[in-house]
């Protein structure tokens, strides 16, 4: 009321609950976001059958965060009094944090399609891939303001919290297929990926990871038209073997990674900031992988019915997961390939 905020009038009732407005009141600041992405993006072909292509991306973020204490004094309306006086400049904090993330993605990709006489057609591509993101954060608080209206952390005189993160990842990838038909008759396909990982150590960091595929039509052969089913739209045999990578686990996990310790005491008085280890870690661990065998048989009957018969075997093998260790050891448990699964 006229500018003032009211306090409690009854000893039952709550400072705090019945003026939502001077609650909000008691601190003031800002926050700002601030986004960024592009792409850029380029085809160019080189001759019939040859090109290439480039992408780019790129983001940003950076959020920024302050707050800071706000002298606000409450009156007893029934009395004109002053209940509740303002904060001290003392007494008063502010805080300052700041967050962002950055982020690309790098990616070149070749071309090559080609029908040739006879009825032979191939297709070859060849790519390199690029991945990498960052992020950090500061936060600092400060208690005991010189001047009320200035509320940048140097305009304090006691530091309360002073914290500070970063963490980062990346992963390469070279990658290629070959794809060849004959005649749509005969058809066969080779994958290969050649992938590197920031979150295991660079003894094992890159893993290979082929793939290979094949099938046959059997009513494109000429015996086959010659037995005049009419009948039997399609018939085709197929196979196929691959490999699959997994790296998800965290960023870390063969580092010694390590965290502050308030209050370790030195000389059994001595009180000051220490570090322990948190985790085990492993510098062995590997890329998981999964094979997957195929085989199948796809039939069309009189241009309408479909039927598809699959036979498959999926093996996963050195099982990225946290190993099994006493709580008496004090550290977490280390992340270790340690498992085989079939389905």
């Amino acid at each position: 009321y006229d500018g003032k905020m009211g306090y409690k009038e009854a000893a039952e009732e709550s400072s705090t609950a019945n003026n939502i407005w001077a609650y909000l009141k008691q601190t003031d600041g800002q926050n700002r976001s601030s986004r960024f992405n592009t792409t850029m993006y380029s085809k160019i072909k080189f001759m019939e059958g040859l090109s290439w292509d480039f992408n780019f991306n790129y983001g940003r973020r950076f959020d920024e965060y302050n707050s800071h204490t706000v002298p606000l004094a409450r009156y007893t309306f029934s009395n004109g009094e002053i209940a509740s006086t303002a904060t001290t400049p003392d007494q008063m904090t502010t805080i300052w944090k700041s967050y962002a993330e950055e982020t690309y993605t790098l990616e070149n990709i070749l071309r090559y399609d080609k029908s040739f006489k006879g009825g032979h057609d191939l297709n070859v591509m060849v790519g390199y891939n690029e991945y990498f993101y960052k992020q950090y954060e500061h936060k600092q608080q400060k208690k005991g303001l010189i001047d009320p209206s200035i509320s940048v952390p140097d305009a304090a005189t006691e530091m309360q919290t002073s914290t500070g993160t970063a963490k980062d990842e990346a992963l390469r990838s070279v990658f290629g297929r070959l794809n060849y038909n004959f005649k749509e008759r005969y058809l066969f396909e080779a994958n290969m990926r050649y992938d590197g990982t920031s979150r295991i150590s660079s003894e094992n960091r890159w893993g290979v990871f082929p793939s290979f595929s094949a099938g046959w039509r059997i009513t494109e052969e000429e015996f086959m038209k010659n037995l005049n089913l009419s009948w039997l739209t399609n018939a085709k045999i197929r196979g196929s073997w691959g490999q699959l990578g997994n790296q998800n686990i965290g960023l870390y996990p063969y580092q010694a990674m390590i965290a502050g310790v308030e209050d370790y005491p030195f000389n059994k008085s001595d009180l000051t900031i220490g570090y322990h280890q948190t985790a085990y870690a492993n510098r062995d661990i590997k890329w998981e992988s999964t094979a997957v065998t195929n085989i199948g048989v796809d039939l069309m009957l009189l241009n309408r019915l479909n039927f598809t018969f699959e036979w498959y075997n999926k093996i996963t093998d050195d099982i990225l997961r946290s190993s099994q260790v006493s709580n008496l050891l004090g550290l977490s448990a280390p992340t270790v390939n340690n498992g085989k699964v079939q389905n």
